[in-house]
């Protein structure tokens, strides 16, 4: 984060305060199934299908502005029916809330999907407090799956609401797209969000378009630290660490989900796994308004959906009283109650001496009286897992009947490119867990803006929990939502590895060992020079290796120039194209076989050379320069194998029509001619070089030769006019005095052979 203190980012917006309503309407305006109500005017943002008929159960959601394609990409068929936009990072109002509400739902009710947050807990609990007062009938679940909070230290606020609600989303939308009633959507939520966690890692904070950056977040991390567990507004995670690459933090996420993280108050780390359709830990559930404008909030997300039985009930007892000292010892106590497969919290708050019944207080503010006896089946202590409403089960179980969900999601600033990278790696440090991955997905599900991090959700498919609510198959329904992307692998694959085709023809690329037997010649037997092919004896062989892996070790020293030669005009990717290449010849030449290898076949030929390094050169280095030294260089082995009608000709100058050949089909199929600024304004002066001296000249002589005529035609590229190339595409002023990458590479790599030759000859005292 390079931005100076109070400087604004620049974003394509045009007034900040117009931000989410400037973007409300890009969305509608390229979409065919979304409508937004008309309250712009009073705050109300709210997006809507346009196709909805109030037949089924209605899905609402909502939240900040900036977690895009959250909130509004999940609605559609199959999925939510409206989606309340705030501020950015703010939550809605409640009017908002209530006008979609009012909107969507129909007989079959409306349920409301809240991410853990105070704001949004608010008033999209008083929203549905409020409806319900109206006639309207209303369920609401909070969602709390970040595995960054421990069990222990979890308190009032309770676990955030992260990527995993795209879940309870989809599955949800899925179950009430097929005409069921509230209480299956319900239950079916509720399932999902209690069987997954979620924890985020970034190399950034984020800024809001428009702001001015906050130096405090930009100096937050040092360029080669990451933070773990990190929330989807910018907010600090639990730890800084060393990145050490994209591999070793995707196996961090990993074991973090899978193993329960130790918290101030709770030193224990359970490695076991519970039974697998015994839920470890109480589902998220709603969290109703509070009483009263000055009462706190609910500690913990709690539910307003019906309990089973009375909780009020006390059960008749003829036990011993309990001693009143050692009674009041449990006063503010945490008990975790299970009541038909939901667990809620709560703490002991009283002790009635007369009665001898500890009265305890739920999180949903239901109140209980309890013996002795009773209370101690639900007290927590440290030798157990601590526990609140709204925990997410823990996942540490290994066995291999646990089949999983994964979701990698883009948290805004990651390429594409990055993106792949990281669902690769999670997915393997997954596998090396002996976790069975069944779906994964990878995609910018819940975004914080720009921020440079990604987040893993690990959802835990139960085989009661599957069956019951067939979630897999729901995951895999077709929809309508444009946040939501095609889900990778199947129910049978454990492993990227089952989805390998074989190359076409049965032909496996010479690339890696440098090529192997020699090719079958067009020409007559060698016999000393003739009309035959180049063949190398062994000192020779190794002046070419030297050469070959000079080059290597040249081009990595001069890639950094080369990427701000071709940044300055082109896209930046000469240096990594040429570094790709080499590191592909340098594999053959360390090889234990093949014609590059220390110890080669039989008769090799300098065109076989040629073609092995053509075939190292095919198979790693892309783009344009991976495209034209590989036509460069078929062309001057063709030119190597043909038979010459014309007697005996002298190896070099064999080499120097070969290198012509090469030049030629470069600007054949390159279409470019010297003078245009590429590289053919090095190769081609050098080739009229060597040809000029071929036939009376030494290796040592001609190389020097050619070295020299390509460096001064790089440095004439500094004044030339780009006529090809992507640099043709950049003005003379963003041109001038940059001199052509293609060609800088071209003479750096004859140079390293010049060198390399050179030196060979001094330490043969002045030989060939």
């Amino acid at each position: 984060m390079s931005a100076a203190s109070g400087a604004k980012k620049r974003a394509f917006l045009n007034a900040p305060a117009d931000l989410v309503t400037s973007s409300l309407d890009g969305v509608l305006a390229t979409s065919s199934h979304l409508a937004r109500l008309d309250g712009y005017d009073t705050a109300i943002r709210v997006l809507v299908r346009r196709d909805w008929s109030k037949s089924k159960v209605a899905l609402v959601t909502g939240g900040g502005s900036g977690h895009e394609p959250a909130h509004g990409g999940y609605v559609g068929q199959g999925g939510l029916t409206a989606a309340v936009c705030g501020d950015v990072f703010a939550s809605p109002s409640t009017e908002a809330v209530c006008a979609a509400i009012r909107h969507c739902a129909g007989p079959k009710g409306a349920l409301l999907i809240v991410k853990n947050y105070t704001g949004d807990r608010l008033n999209f609990g008083l929203a549905a407090e409020r409806c319900k007062g109206e006639g309207y009938r209303v369920e609401m679940i909070v969602v709390g799956e970040d595995a960054a909070i421990p069990s222990a230290d979890v308190g009032m606020a309770g676990r955030r609401g992260l990527c995993g609600t795209v879940l309870v989303h989809k599955v949800a939308g899925a179950v009430a797209e097929s005409g069921a009633d509230l209480d299956s959507v319900l239950d079916a939520a509720n399932h999902v969000a209690s069987h997954m966690r979620t924890i985020g890692i970034s190399l950034t904070s984020c800024n809001i378009p428009g702001a001015p950056a906050d130096p405090n977040s930009a100096a937050r991390l040092n360029h080669d630290e990451m933070e773990v567990g990190l929330g989807i507004h910018g907010e600090p995670g639990f730890k800084k660490e060393a990145f050490k690459g994209c591999q070793d933090a995707m196996e961090r996420a990993v074991r973090l989900l899978m193993e329960e993280r130790k918290g101030a108050l709770d030193d224990s780390f359970d490695a076991g796994g519970g039974d697998d359709d015994s839920p470890t830990a109480p589902p998220p559930s709603t969290a109703p308004p509070p009483s009263s404008a000055g009462a706190p909030a609910s500690s913990e997300p709690a539910s307003v959906s019906p309990r089973p039985g009375n909780l009020r009930q006390k059960l008749a007892t003829n036990e011993k009283s309990t001693d009143e000292e050692e009674a009041m010892k449990l006063i503010d106590k945490r008990v975790m109650k299970e009541f038909d497969g939901a667990f809620y919290g709560g703490v002991v708050t009283s002790y009635d001496a007369k009665k001898k019944w500890f009265h305890v207080r739920y999180d949903d503010d239901d109140q209980e009286e309890l013996t002795r006896n009773e209370l101690d089946k639900i007290l927590m202590d440290k030798s157990k897992t601590r526990r609140s409403l709204g925990d997410a089960p823990k996942y540490v179980s290994l066995h291999k009947t646990d089949v999983y969900v994964l979701l990698v999601n883009n948290l805004g600033g990651c390429t594409p490119l990055e993106l792949g990278v990281a669902a690769g790696d999670a997915l393997r440090a997954c596998h090396k867990r002996g976790m069975h991955v069944v779906k994964v997905g990878a995609a910018p599900f819940m975004t914080a803006l720009d921020m440079v991090g990604i987040s893993i959700t690990l959802f835990r498919v139960s085989p009661t929990g599957d069956a019951k609510f067939r979630i897999l198959e729901r995951l895999g329904e077709a929809c309508q939502l444009p946040g939501w992307p095609v889900l990778g692998l199947s129910a049978g694959a454990k492993s990227t590895k089952e989805f390998l085709l074989p190359l076409p023809g049965g032909k496996k690329s010479a690339g890696g060992g440098g090529g192997g037997e020699p090719k079958a010649k067009k020409q007559k037997k060698a016999d000393g020079g003739g009309g035959g092919g180049i063949v190398l004896d062994a000192d020779a062989h190794d002046a070419v290796r030297c050469a070959l892996d000079a080059v290597c070790g040249g081009i990595d020293i001069i890639e950094p120039e080369l990427t701000k030669l071709d940044s300055a005009t082109g896209d930046g990717d000469c240096g990594t194209t040429f570094k790709a290449g080499v590191a592909s010849i340098r594999h053959a030449l360390q090889s234990n076989s093949g014609v590059l290898s220390a110890s080669p076949p039989k008769n090799v030929t300098f065109a076989d050379v040629i073609g092995a390094v053509a075939s190292c050169v095919r198979s790693s280095m892309g783009g344009t320069s991976g495209a034209l030294y590989d036509i460069m260089l078929s062309a001057a082995e063709a030119s190597l194998l043909q038979v010459d009608a014309d007697g005996e000709v002298p190896p070099a100058v064999r080499v120097a029509r070969a290198m012509r050949a090469g030049a030629e089909a470069v600007m054949k199929y390159g279409r470019a001619k010297p003078g245009m600024s590429t590289m053919l304004d090095a190769l081609v002066p050098a080739v009229e070089a060597f040809e000029q001296i071929a036939s009376t000249a030494s290796a040592v002589e001609c190389t020097k030769a050619m070295a020299k005529a390509a460096k001064d035609g790089f440095e004439a590229t500094k004044t030339m006019s780009a006529k090809a190339g992507r640099a043709s595409y950049t003005s003379e002023a963003v041109q001038a005095g940059h001199g052509d990458p293609g060609a800088f590479a071209c003479a750096g790599w004859l140079k390293f052979i010049e060198a390399s030759l050179s030196d060979l000859a001094n330490n043969n005292g002045g030989g060939e």
